[in-house]
């Protein structure tokens, strides 16, 4: 598996502006439960919004989603002492 997220958050903000990222970063994300396949360890976690088409087609039903991708370094426990930085990796939209 390689990991989503091709997108910058610079490059976010510049195609759908710094307000649906803000938005974005108050969400809390929750992991996807895809497997990797290549060796990788990281866990993949995610949170999306739903957002305007960047191509400009938005009808009200169809809005694109931007999701923000996470892979935390460290292995996810359910424990208390465990603490996590939750860092964007990279951005998607599906159109």
């Amino acid at each position: 598996m390689s990991k989503k997220g091709e997108m910058s958050r610079e490059q976010a903000i510049e195609l759908l502006g710094a307000k649906i990222i803000e938005l974005l970063d108050d969400d809390n994300c929750e992991p996807t439960g895809r497997v990797q396949c290549d060796g990788d360890p990281d866990e993949e976690w995610s949170s999306s919004v739903p957002t305007k088409d960047p191509n400009g087609y938005y009808d009200g039903d169809n809005a694109a989603t931007l999701t923000a991708y996470y892979y935390p370094a460290q292995q996810i426990e359910l424990a208390d002492d465990i603490e996590i930085t939750w860092t964007v990796y990279g951005y998607d939209i599906d159109c």
